[in-house]
C-alpha cells in the first residue's frame, strides 16, 4: 500500500522502486527538464535524476531506478521546474516495487516452517492404527 502525502510516497513497511510511468498532465503544453527522485532508506539518502522531454501529445515515458533504490523507507517527489510560469503536473502509472521483508518477518516464517517439518516428522514416525 502507498500513502501520499504532499508529494511523499510512504508505503509501509521497507520497499524497493524499480520503475515508473510519468506524462505531463496537460498533454498541450511541452514540458521538458530534469526530474529528480529522492528516497531514504537504512543507508541514507539517495537520489536519481531523469531526463523528461515531452512534446505536446506525447505519451508516457518510463524510467527505470539504479540498485540504491533497492531498500527504502520514503520516495519523494519534489515540484520541479516551471512552464510559462507555472508548475508542471505530472502523472504517474505502472510504479513497480517490492516490499522489503523485515529481519524479524523471516525468522518468523523460518520457524513455522520448523514447527511444520517437526509435525510432518513426527505424524511419520507415528505408527498408523490401521498397520496393527
Amino acid at each position: 500500500m502507498i500513502v501520499e502525502n504532499q508529494g511523499l510516497f510512504v508505503p509501509r513497511p521497507n520497499f524497493g522502486i524499480f520503475s515508473i510511468d510519468i506524462a505531463p498532465e496537460f498533454f498541450a503544453l511541452p514540458i521538458a527538464g530534469p526530474l529528480t527522485f529522492i528516497g531514504a532508506g537504512p543507508n541514507g539518502v539517495v537520489t536519481q535524476t531523469f531526463q523528461f522531454t515531452a512534446s505536446p501529445g506525447a505519451l508516457v515515458t518510463r524510467f527505470y531506478f539504479n540498485s540504491d533504490f533497492a531498500n527504502l523507507t520514503s520516495l519523494q517527489f519534489p515540484a520541479q521546474g516551471s512552464v510559462g510560469g507555472l508548475t508542471p503536473i505530472y502523472q504517474f502509472g505502472n510504479i513497480t516495487y517490492s516490499l522489503t521483508p523485515e529481519p524479524s518477518e523471516v525468522v518468523l516464517f523460518a520457524t513455522g516452517l520448523l514447527v511444520l517439518a517437526g509435525f510432518h516428522r513426527a505424524r511419520r514416525r507415528r505408527p498408523s492404527v490401521m498397520s496393527r
